[in-house]
């Protein structure tokens, strides 16, 4: 994979997760509701940088054939879900992040992912023990934790929506 290519898809990528901020309030599905954020908690914002990268992955995918094509999405992919948060809350120890320290954060982990995957897709291969199959498994264990999470959300920080004080997208109450 080319450099150039890898800077479009960060570049789509990034715009999809602009727009997948929004698309919730624009359009308010449910359905929507599992790959858009709900509410302004950490864990609905995870999906800013999961989803639209996920989405970049799959158009990759018919372009790029290797036999450990999706672990390698997968292990880019969990990086971002990760890093976001751990990003966020080290600067949350020490002041509440602004939001134009917000967006840098989601550039910064954009970045990441597709650093991560850029690396992965251009290195060899032939020592890795876990194929497709594997990386296809993480990814679905993610898509069906956010989906788990976006209805019955733990009721702990990462869930909390600190503008409203809820939980999930039915808005539970402490």
């Amino acid at each position: 994979m080319s450099k150039k290519t890898s800077i479009i898809y960060l570049s789509i990528t990034m715009c999809l997760g602009v727009l997948n901020h929004f698309i919730y309030d624009w359009f308010n599905f449910i359905i929507i509701g599992v790959v858009a954020p709900v509410n302004e908690s950490i864990f609905e914002h995870i999906k800013l940088v999961f989803y639209p990268f996920l989405l970049t992955i799959i158009v990759r995918f018919f372009f790029y054939f290797d036999k450990y094509y999706f672990y390698k999405a997968a292990v880019s992919s969990i990086s971002g879900v990760i890093i976001l948060p751990v990003i966020y809350y080290f600067f949350y120890i020490f002041f509440t992040p602004p939001a134009f320290l917000n967006i840098l954060i989601f550039i910064f982990v954009c970045c990441l992912q597709e650093y991560i995957f850029y690396k992965l897709m251009n290195e060899e291969s032939k020592y890795l023990l876990v194929g497709n199959a594997e990386g296809i498994i993480m990814i679905t264990v993610l898509v069906l934790a956010f989906s788990v999470f976006t209805f019955k959300p733990p009721h702990i920080e990462l869930f909390r929506d600190p503008v409203t004080n809820t939980y999930g997208i039915y808005n539970e109450k402490n």
